[in-house]
């Protein structure tokens, strides 16, 4: 069985224990999960854990437990990273809406409880950090307990210097480790090279000049690497770098290439499903960072709302344009002094009931000849259409062949392009 919740009465006292499965509509949920027991504990683990990571999380009276999908692998370890304990099959947690003995509350996180959520799968990168970290002092701490056996740290008075010797310790298990487990014996030398490789690579150190430090540590390593191992190492750790690189902000900026619209902190919040009130903050500034960097700009007209910046604008070989205008009849002879280019739009403004309906009938009228005429209106139906079309003399209403819609706003998304179309929009 996975992870075991322990729930506690209100003396303190052991109601029972059940699975770290807890039943949702949707779908039960195995689980494991880490707990921070201080602020120290949560930013050693949140730095392992994605801006947009979304799993089952409650707040414990020292810090925090974050729920992960299950998966084979791990097994229960304290202080497996700062401040933070494992647990997985057979440990044990008190769980929402328990108390501990002190009468201390458990309680979900905002939209965080396990029956809002799916647990998530553990970042890989956290995942391999357990696994050559916690496992193998959980190891060592089961197979030296009682036997008076002390397990042994790798010290170094400086880099290359004594950089294998064992000295050993009587201290407990926390020291079997760095805080972050990092060490230089196989099961721990894969995290050490990922914790080398990631601040250089984030600092924009070339590839090549990493290889020389990633390969002067693969070689003194115990058992070293060798140079095969070394160059899959090294790749595999670049590769976890730039995933832990990406973060919410390249997604922010992947989402608005994709989008024509203006956006929202909402918009942001519902595509990203970003659902908690840290992430919500998170969104606010980097939207406010974008729009400093030019690729947004506020609309100024509801708070928290940007429009995407199109600095596209390529300049146009007018030197080999068509010059030649349209022939579209108009009335007062218009049309002789007016010339009109593809795509041009013309207005015809005046007070009201001044005519204007009347003399845009009139130009889909005559036009027919030449054109598909889409006649829009925003005030008239079809029947008070069909009425007034079928006033013109010598002809019937079902001998125009004007294409009628009603529409009262955003024309520019139904107008008909292309060459053989005249759009008339009586609004």
């Amino acid at each position: 069985m996975n992870a075991l919740t322990k729930s506690k009465s209100g003396n303190g006292g052991t109601s029972g224990r059940r699975p770290a499965s807890v039943s949702s509509p949707a779908k039960s949920a195995m689980s494991m999960l880490l707990d921070a027991d201080s602020k120290k504990g949560w930013d050693a683990l949140n730095k392992y854990l994605p801006d947009t990571f979304l799993t089952p999380a409650a707040r414990s009276p020292k810090g925090a437990h974050i729920y992960f999908e299950y998966k084979t692998g791990l097994s229960n370890g304290v202080r497996v990273l700062t401040d933070c304990d494992l647990r997985t099959t057979g440990g044990y947690i008190i769980a929402p809406p328990s108390s501990n003995g002190k009468g201390e509350k458990y309680y979900w996180r905002d939209g965080c409880s396990i029956r809002e959520v799916k647990p998530a799968p553990m970042p890989d990168v956290l995942f391999d950090i357990l696994q050559s970290g916690a496992v193998q002092a959980d190891a060592l701490t089961s197979a030296n307990k009682n036997k008076g056996i002390n397990p042994y740290i790798k010290t170094s008075s400086s880099i290359g210097d004594n950089i294998c010797e064992k000295t050993p310790l009587t201290t407990n298990r926390q020291h079997l480790t760095t805080s972050d487990n990092i060490g230089f014996d196989k099961g721990q030398r894969d995290q050490t090279l990922y914790h080398l490789v990631w601040p250089l690579h984030k600092s924009g150190m070339p590839v090549e000049n990493i290889e020389i430090f990633a390969d002067f540590f693969a070689r003194n390593c115990s058992p070293p690497f060798n140079k095969k191992e070394t160059a899959i190492k090294i790749k595999s750790a670049l590769d976890r770098s730039e995933r832990q690189k990406k973060g919410l902000t390249e997604e922010i900026r992947e989402m608005i290439v994709t989008t024509s619209c203006n956006i929202s902190t909402t918009f942001v919040y519902n595509r990203q499903q970003v659902t908690t009130r840290e992430d919500k903050k998170k969104v606010a500034v980097i939207l406010n960072r974008l729009a400093k960097e030019g690729l947004l700009k506020p609309t100024c007209v509801r708070a928290g709302e940007y429009r995407i910046v199109d600095s596209q604008c390529e300049p146009q070989q007018w030197q080999d344009a068509d010059t030649s205008s349209v022939d579209v009849w108009l009335p007062f002879e218009l049309d002789q002094t007016a010339e009109l280019q593809p795509g041009n739009i013309s207005v015809i403004a005046g007070t009201k009931d001044s005519g204007k309906t009347a003399v845009l009938l009139n130009v889909a009228k005559e036009n027919l000849t030449k054109y598909q005429v889409h006649y829009f209106s925003s005030e008239m139906g079809k029947a008070e259409f069909m009425k007034r079309v079928d006033l013109f003399p010598y002809t019937t209403a079902k001998q125009l062949e004007i294409k009628f819609y009603e529409r009262a706003d955003n024309f520019a998304d139904v107008i008909k392009g292309g060459e053989g179309n005249l759009n008339v929009i009586d609004f």
